[in-house]
């Protein structure tokens, strides 16, 4: 009786999870024209950004949207549970060419913070998506190539909350490197240690469109983002 039970539990627990995992809690926008997407009843526009991301100088839009009710989603290393999931839509001459249904962060995930919300800017033809913490920030650029975007820079900042220990990472992924500089706040005035680091990159760019929650990707050993 009992492991029938356990097994009906089981059951339910992976059915929600599945459900998760496939994108049917997420419309599908890749078709809409940005006025039908911005009207979307059930979702909102949270943030939205214009700029030329290909020297064309016509007005490129991004779009972050976020559920007006709560759903079930399963994000990186937690349980199925009920949140308000965000999507990224990124309109090039008039025409969907990105939905990311999970790489921007819900507004759970910020940890002491009571509701993170991405920064999100057009600038010289990159697409920069920045998040600012309590004692640290993270950044992604991206950049259109080979008709993709793609991320070719990140960078990242954190301060120890006790020892005032600091960490700052570069990531340059055309010149395939990685400079992590370590200090304290205390000894400002002097020189930060400095190492620098090879990146494998086998199947070439990171593309945008490729990507799952944050920090999901292991760029080097234990370095994720």
């Amino acid at each position: 009786m009992i492991k029938k039970i356990l097994l009906q539990i089981t059951f339910i627990l992976s059915g929600i999870v599945t459900y998760s995992q496939t994108n049917s809690i997420y419309p599908d926008f890749t078709k809409h024209s940005l006025n039908k997407v911005v009207k979307e009843e059930n979702w909102k526009v949270l943030i939205k950004v214009e700029g030329s991301l290909n020297k064309n100088k016509q007005k490129d839009v991004v779009l972050v949207l976020e559920s007006k009710d709560s759903l079930i989603e399963q994000r990186i290393g937690e349980r199925a549970r009920k949140n308000l999931p965000r999507i990224l839509v990124v309109f090039l001459d008039d025409k969907i060419i990105v939905q990311n249904n999970t790489f921007i962060a819900r507004g759970d995930e910020g940890g002491m913070l009571l509701n993170l919300k991405p920064e999100i800017s057009i600038d010289k033809d990159e697409l920069i998506i920045y998040y600012q913490y309590t004692r640290g920030n993270q950044s992604y650029t991206f950049k259109m190539v080979k008709n993709n975007l793609c991320l070719i820079k990140a960078q990242s900042h954190d301060v120890h909350s006790s020892s005032g220990d600091t960490e700052g990472m570069f990531y340059d992924f055309k010149k395939k490197s990685l400079t992590i500089t370590k200090g304290n706040i205390s000894s400002a005035s002097e020189k930060d240690e400095k190492e620098i680091y090879t990146i494998e990159l086998k199947n070439g760019l990171k593309k945008l469109s490729e990507f799952a929650e944050m920090y999901k990707w292991e760029v080097l050993e234990g370095r994720y983002l």
